[in-house]
């Protein structure tokens, strides 16, 4: 019996990634497989899932720390 190669499908997630501009703050939102972002990606700090104000209180200072501000 020849042994059959599985296909697995990979997933793709989203990364926001702050930007800042003539004095100005944004973000870009891109869309990566999952794999790369494992095997390259780094994680600096990590948050535990909590109820959404806490999340985006944890966003705001995710954003300001990355922004410096």
């Amino acid at each position: 019996m020849a042994s059959k190669t599985e296909t697995v499908k990979d997933e793709t997630v989203k990364v926001f990634v702050p930007i800042i501009g003539s004095g100005s703050y944004g973000l870009d939102v891109v869309e990566i497989s999952k794999s790369i972002l494992d095997k390259h990606g780094k994680v600096e700090t990590s948050y535990e899932p909590d109820i959404f104000a806490i999340c985006i209180n944890n966003l705001t200072k995710a954003f300001r720390d990355a922004f410096g501000i």
